[in-house]
């Protein structure tokens, strides 16, 4: 058996810290400007004319959190831009919470969803742990909008 596939060995670790700055670096042009995630394709180019969800860009600003954790260079970086995502565009200033998301077109996706909110704590108790400014912030208010959801 390839050694790389043996746990704990010099070649496993190997094997998994190549695996695991290949996925860290596919991922680095995630953020719209205004930090929403777009879809990416198998080569990590932006997909524009999809959808920007909030599921995603809690996901990503999660990955890179932990990204931070690792050392991969960039990743509070980019787990800042998604936590400006979470803080601006995709969060309703009105009636508190996030949408689903913004259409390519910068539209609302008008309903929200549980299993996006429980995303946006995930991104923020992440990013509290990477030390990202206004994480705690997030943290506390999708934390009381949930409750408030019902979820």
């Amino acid at each position: 058996m390839d050694r790389k596939y043996l746990i704990d060995t010099e070649e496993n670790r190997e094997f998994l810290a190549g695996i695991t700055e290949n996925l860290l670096a596919f991922g680095h042009k995630f953020p719209s400007p205004g930090g929403s995630s777009y879809y990416l394709g198998d080569d990590g180019t932006p997909w524009t004319d999809r959808n920007r969800e909030t599921w995603i860009t809690s996901r990503m600003t999660h990955v890179y959190s932990i990204g931070s954790f690792l050392g991969h260079e960039g990743s509070k970086d980019l787990a800042a831009a998604g936590l400006k995502g979470l803080k601006g565009e995709l969060h309703d200033t009105v009636n508190g919470g996030w949408y689903a998301g913004l259409t390519a077109d910068n539209e609302i996706v008008p309903n929200k969803q549980c299993y996006a909110h429980a995303f946006v704590i995930l991104a923020a108790s992440s990013a509290v742990l990477a030390g990202i400014e206004g994480a705690k912030e997030l943290l506390e208010n999708s934390g009381a909008f949930f409750k408030r959801l019902g979820c």
